[in-house]
């Protein structure tokens, strides 16, 4: 029995539990989105090739199964790039499909681009060809899902997605991996026993690792405080005794303070793709997980290298340090942060973001998830947001693109129905992808999308304003987002206090469909979190 590698292609991603391909068809795909079509599997469409590289990417985090887009060539394959950037920087596994023409010296090169383009970026390149598919697919996916996860680029030329095939016995593709063995622990547990004031600092390789119950146990058997960063966030309950705070962002001298007042800093999948600055703690460092052991940018005493969870696991039942922070140092480390960056009253007319935060801590429910775009109140949010469980707070710190935020939320309604889902962004990202809201109102997916409307850029301007600059290019002109919002079918609420932000988050988390909220803050309420 034959088949088409376009075909075969689209039963592997049927087979491996890809449920539905994110993108946007073009000439050079047709072939591949009618054989997904023919395979059950739904075409998501965006309006935006890198929206549906940050969707997709997110869906594999929150799955463990690659999330795969599909782009043209040319121009979708180049607009695809933050997409496939944005997966390699968090840690996501992502396929990206790019339509291709054959590439022979006689044909003409119109919107032909080198395979180096995409290997620049991602943790892999490769043309599909008919004869190997079965094993190029294998390395593909392999690729995606390793220690740590990233994107892989797979140009798919027309003319080898059409040629017939005979497909290899299912029984022999696609076997996982074996993760590597765990190493020798005798390093990290001499500095640990020899430790009277241990702390760890808890970074996205728990996320990515899933090792977020062997931490907590690691933590609870040494008694130290735990820090985490802003991808790692509820990886370790916030609620936990020992959480110290949120660090690898602005306004955490607390946590710096803590940390150099430790004798030792376990750097648990610390990746310093999330550090907005340099390391400023002059501890002695043990790092260990898949990430980060060896960057001169996290100077370690010890590197430990593989799997985090198994080695956080043997830590956890071998440690035993000689001494440990007084019971008060994580609670009043975490109390600085937060106290620092409130403000010391609420009198204004006008809308704190700082108060958006609030009521939407206060209406949406444990388990719901919320997306966080990049920008001044992402800055906020990182640290003003509690959240015990993994997975409800969900941004970019590797990349940083704004436009994340939407999409991000998508992935987690699509894969999460039946939780409440909303999404912080800023009005600058909101022009960005605007598209988008088009795609929000065709599927119908309640989610609860705040704009914090303040008409700038305003991270970047802060930094002009601080340094004595005049503010050129983060001023805009003011935009009416509920409008733009209700011209697509939304669903819309324009507040500017806090009564009206608290009521109105309520009914769009309690919607059955999407709702656009638009928060008229003042903005000087980011001066305190940068």
């Amino acid at each position: 029995m034959t088949l088409t590698a376009a075909r075969y292609f689209a039963q592997e991603l049927r087979r491996r539990g890809v449920r539905r391909v994110f993108g946007l068809p073009g000439t050079e795909t047709i072939e591949i989105v009618e054989a997904i079509r023919q395979e059950g599997i739904e075409f998501f469409l965006t309006h935006h090739e890198a929206t549906s590289g940050f969707v997709a990417g997110m869906v594999g985090s929150l799955e463990g199964v690659p999330g795969v887009c599909v782009v043209s060539a040319g121009p979708g394959a180049t607009n695809a790039i933050s997409g496939i950037t944005a997966a390699h920087l968090d840690r996501r596994p992502l396929l990206v499909v790019v339509g291709d023409h054959e590439h022979r010296p006689e044909l003409p090169t119109h919107q032909r681009l080198p395979l180096e383009l995409y290997a620049s970026v991602a943790r892999a390149a490769v043309s599909l060809e008919a004869a190997s598919i079965a094993e190029q697919v294998d390395a593909a996916f392999r690729t995606a899902t390793g220690d740590p996860p990233g994107p892989v680029a797979v140009s798919f030329p027309t003319a080898e997605a059409v040629k017939e095939i005979v497909p290899p016995d299912a029984s022999a593709r696609g076997r996982a991996a074996a993760r590597g063995a765990v190493p020798d622990l005798t390093a990290a547990l001499d500095a640990i026993r020899a430790s009277r004031r241990a702390m760890i600092v808890a970074g996205l390789g728990v996320a990515t690792s899933g090792a977020g119950d062997a931490l907590v146990r690691l933590a609870d058997r040494l008694g130290c405080p735990v820090a985490d960063t802003p991808q790692a966030k509820g990886w370790f309950p916030n609620s936990h005794p020992l959480f110290a705070g949120t660090y690898a962002t602005h306004r955490n001298a607390a946590i710096v303070d803590l940390a150099n007042a430790s004798d030792l800093v376990i750097a648990a999948g610390l990746d310093t793709v999330e550090f907005l600055r340099k390391w400023q703690v002059t501890s002695p460092v043990v790092a260990i997980g898949a990430v980060g052991t060896a960057e001169p940018a996290l100077p370690a005493r010890v590197h430990i290298e593989g799997p985090l969870r198994a080695i956080l696991e043997g830590l956890a039942a071998d440690a035993a340090p000689a001494g440990s922070h007084p019971a008060s140092a994580a609670a009043a480390s975490r109390s600085a942060v937060v106290k620092g960056i409130l403000p010391t009253s609420d009198h204004r007319s006008a809308l704190w973001p700082q108060t958006v935060v609030e009521e939407l801590r206060r209406a949406l429910p444990a388990d719901g998830v919320v997306t966080v775009d990049v920008g001044s109140h992402k800055l906020l949010m990182v640290l003003q947001w509690s959240t015990d469980l993994p997975n409800t707070f969900l941004n970019s710190s590797g990349l940083s693109s704004m436009g994340t935020g939407l999409p991000f939320a998508m992935a987690a309604k699509l894969t999460w129905p039946d939780r409440p889902v909303a999404s912080v962004i800023g009005d600058g990202g909101f022009l960005m992808y605007a598209g988008e809201l088009e795609t929000l109102a065709r599927t119908r997916l309640p989610i609860a999308l705040v704009v914090m409307n303040d008409a700038a850029l305003f991270s970047i301007k802060i930094k002009q304003v601080r340094r004595s600059y005049p503010a050129v290019g983060t001023d805009f002109g003011p935009i009416a987002v509920a409008e733009i919002a209700r011209g697509f079918g939304l669903r819309v609420e324009r507040v500017a206090d806090r009564a009206q932000c608290g009521r109105a988050l309520r009914a769009a988390l309690a919607s059955d469909g999407p709702t656009v909220i638009e928060a008229m803050i003042d903005p000087a309420g980011y001066e305190l979190s940068q």
